[in-house]
């Protein structure tokens, strides 16, 4: 549940009487008045502590309270006060909340640099040479939120709380959306999408006999739980009549998601070595299928856990391993101004060659190391005085 503290209420009223200033400053110690300085005068009460500004056509503005309950009691008292010194108060006064600010914690620290670029320029106002803030417009409801790299923020303009309320959850949600937009890494991610890990991206196989026996050592990409259905299938094609179809997979990036299979030899013969093996070398995304044609000869417990162990080895010894990077995906817009300094300052960010379609600006689909988004945006930023258009495109490995 958001959580947001009111911190000023500015509220303007009438008294339905000119009033004698002169007069209400003589009676009362508080009250401040010298209209060649400004036309209003300011009576100061301790509880609620409010300033209202009284001015000769009856008109008043109160400020200072902390809720609608602060700006009645404080309108009261003024209207008390002065029925105290003669003044005649013919109505009861209608009170009109003008604005509220109120504040409030994002819970997390932001890097301004990048809010700026890619929340849009269009409602975004962000100069941290003239001011620490970045004010942040919003339409509906049509308030303006001050942010804060802190995380904190302040948001202007609302009349009633529950708008106050609503567009710190929207500013909250919309930083949700943009993820990398957060200084600290506190992700709704999962946490596989933080770690880098090993994989294939081809077929490998290797092949040897053992007392007759034949065993061929296959390595596959294997990305879901569907892929393992499809690689044994092409195996079995391949190598059909085989005595032995035994396999070990890990899937699902860095959740790893492990699932194997003995296929007929003793239990524990011929699954768990394939693991450890795809384990000892750090890999995910992977299927290792070692096929066995029996030669007539019983290999017992030991023999097999040494062949099928020889044959998951021998296979991904010849595999070329590739690394994936967990990486943030955006779609830059900038100038050809801009373009250049992207080419020297930018491209190295890069964890794959990026995609470029070139208009009267340049659209550039850029993949990013998740630890390394927070520095390229600050760094797009820079280049394109903040011009840019950044649009994520979300999550993947690279």
């Amino acid at each position: 549940m958001t959580v947001i503290d009111i911190q000023n209420i500015v509220a303007s009223s009438s008294l339905g009487t000119e009033l004698n200033l002169f007069q209400i400053l003589d009676s009362f110690e508080s009250a401040q008045y010298d209209p060649k300085q400004f036309p209003g005068l300011i009576y100061r009460i301790p509880e609620p502590k409010t300033a209202t500004l009284l001015f000769k056509s009856g008109k008043l503005v109160c400020t200072g309270g902390k809720s609608r309950e602060d700006v009645e009691r404080a309108v009261a008292k003024v209207v008390e006060d002065l029925k105290g010194i003669g003044i005649d108060i013919p109505i009861t006064p209608k009170i009109d909340i003008q604005n509220m600010v109120a504040s409030s914690d994002l819970g997390y620290e932001l890097n301004l640099n990048t809010v700026a670029i890619t929340l849009g320029l269009e409602r975004v106002e962000y100069e941290p040479e003239q001011f620490p803030g970045l004010v942040f417009r919003l339409d509906d409801p049509k308030v303006v939120i001050l942010l804060f790299g802190s995380g904190k923020l302040v948001c202007a303009g609302a009349k009633v709380k529950e708008d106050a309320i609503r567009a710190v959850d929207n500013v909250a949600a919309e930083l949700r959306d943009h993820k990398h937009l957060r200084g600290l890494r506190a992700h709704p991610f999962p946490m596989a999408l933080f770690t880098d890990y090993l994989t294939v991206t081809q077929t490998f196989e290797s092949e040897f006999t053992v007392k007759g026996s034949r065993f061929i050592g296959i390595v596959m990409p294997c990305v879901t739980e569907d892929d393992i259905k499809a690689r044994l299938s092409t195996v079995s094609q391949r190598y059909p009549n085989a005595t032995h179809y035994c396999y070990a997979c890990v899937h699902g990036g860095t959740s790893r998601i492990e699932k194997s299979s003995d296929n007929g030899e003793p239990s524990g013969t011929a699954a768990r070595p394939i693991m450890s093996v795809i384990k000892g070398n750090g890999l995910t995304d992977v299927i290792v299928v070692v096929v066995r044609y029996f030669g007539g000869t019983l290999l017992g417990t030991g023999g097999l856990v040494h062949a099928y162990t020889q044959g998951a080895s021998d296979a991904i010894a010849c595999a070329s391993i590739v690394k994936k990077t967990a990486c943030s995906v955006f779609r830059v817009t900038l100038g050809y101004d801009a373009f250049n300094g992207f080419q020297a300052k930018c491209r190295g960010f890069c964890a794959v060659e990026p995609q470029c379609d070139y208009s009267d600006k340049v659209d550039i689909t850029v993949a990013v190391a998740l630890d390394r988004v927070d520095e390229f945006l600050t760094r797009i930023a820079e280049i394109s005085e903040r011009h840019a258009i950044v649009v994520p495109l979300g999550d993947r490995y690279c």
